[in-house]
């Protein structure tokens, strides 16, 4: 089951801000933000609140459902994407970067990003990478890059963590 409280995709230059969040249950599947498969020229600002699973999910998963969605010839892949100023709690990681089956995340500019603390104990508050939601295979070294992360502050147990072939990225000012 999927309770993304919004979900996008192939969805272009947009912007989401000055949301927030509140997810009373502890569930699978309960993203605030999730863009998903062709989603690119996109800003994310301003998030406040707490959610049961990611805050803001970036999973471009081809072979899931959502590739049913794709239009023809289209293009699968997350990039131009800045996502900055999301102070939140949730059960996962307050921001994550997900792709599998040979579609690629790039062009990702994260800033500012924190867990505000409260009763679950999230992974982390940014995740980039994950080996265990490819159906084909897991993402290739070249398929994530530009990924930079600037000002992570956690209170939980982890606050960067890199799961997945990274590239040509920068990961600066990180407090734990």
């Amino acid at each position: 089951l999927r309770w993304w409280a919004i979900n996008q995709i192939c969805c272009r230059h947009g912007r989401l801000s000055n949301l927030s969040f509140f997810e009373g249950v502890r569930t699978q599947n309960q993203d605030g933000i999730n863009l998903r498969v062709g989603c690119s020229d996109i800003l994310i600002e301003n998030i406040t609140g707490r959610t049961g699973d990611d805050v803001v999910a970036l999973t471009a998963l081809p072979c899931w459902d959502d590739g049913k969605l794709i239009p023809e010839g289209g293009d699968i892949d997350i990039h131009d994407v800045t996502i900055r100023n999301v102070r939140a709690h949730t059960s996962q990681s307050v921001v994550a970067l997900r792709n599998q089956d040979g579609s690629k995340i790039y062009r990702v500019y994260i800033e500012n990003v924190r867990d505000i603390g409260g009763e679950y104990t999230p992974w982390g508050v940014v995740r980039i990478g994950e080996n265990n939601y490819f159906w084909k295979r897991p993402s290739k070294l070249g398929e994530t890059y530009d990924i930079n992360v600037n000002g992570v502050d956690s209170r939980c147990r982890g606050t960067v963590f890199v799961n997945a072939t990274l590239k040509d990225s920068s990961i600066r000012n990180v407090y734990a």
